[in-house]
């Protein structure tokens, strides 16, 4: 009777702490939200409490939640746990391979936004070959390319840029093809594509690379500091 008793106070526990964390989740409140999903954790950290896959969520919400509020390496460390997860399964399905492609995408993330664009793009570069692998999939790769060329931007590596930028477009002609997305992802690729060719065609004028920093301040892709300050619309 006793084992019941514990039982239904760990169960009714443990549903209430994901609940209020995905309540706070929900209204953006991210610091409370982070207290209550490492609770729900914590209540079950012993094997087979939880599923899996219900694992694998909490931690993707999590590592999502410390992004927000701007603790990129606990989210990454959250990522990372995401991916332990994952490996705990025998056999690997369609949907986990997804979720191995989006963690390396999260990681690689957090990585941009700590300036270490080394190991940001190395899991991108992960994410996209295990995105590749996935059948019908042109708008994740078209997403995996065009942060590979947002990055090699900031590195000023702007040839390079331009090689992801013009296969990430040709991934993201194919989902129009299909009708799935709308023209605007297009322009995005387009406009991005248009500052790497103005930036390729100053750094071999010298004079022209002059006369534009007189007259346009803006950075290529990102406006904003080199904080990052503007990199949603970059990234997202």
């Amino acid at each position: 009777m006793k084992n019941t008793h514990i039982k239904f106070f760990w169960g009714r526990m443990s549903k209430k702490s994901i609940d209020i964390a995905r309540y706070y989740n929900a209204h953006k409140d991210y610091k409370k939200a982070i207290i209550f999903y490492n609770k729900f954790l914590d209540l079950n950290n012993k094997p087979g409490r939880i599923s899996l896959s219900q694992k694998i969520s909490v931690e993707n919400e999590l590592g999502d939640c410390y992004f927000h509020t701007k603790s990129y390496k606990d989210a990454i460390r959250c990522f990372q746990e995401g991916l332990s997860t994952i490996n705990n399964y025998e056999t690997k399905t369609k949907n986990t391979i997804k979720w191995q492609a989006h963690f390396f995408d999260r990681i690689g993330y957090c990585f941009f936004y700590i300036n270490d664009y080394k190991n940001a793009i190395l899991n991108t570069r992960f994410s996209l070959d295990i995105n590749k692998t996935i059948e019908n999939n042109s708008q994740k790769i078209a997403d995996n390319l065009y942060n590979l060329g947002s990055i090699h931007c900031w590195k000023n590596n702007f040839l390079e840029a331009k090689l992801f930028l013009q296969k990430g477009l040709q991934e993201q002609n194919k989902v129009l093809s299909k009708g799935c997305c709308d023209s605007s992802l297009l322009q995005k690729f387009t406009k991005a594509l248009i500052k790497v060719e103005t930036k390729i065609t100053e750094h071999s004028d010298p004079l022209l690379t002059f006369q534009n920093n007189l007259s346009d301040s803006d950075e290529i892709l990102i406006t904003g500091d080199h904080e990052h300050s503007e990199t949603e619309a970059l990234l997202g």
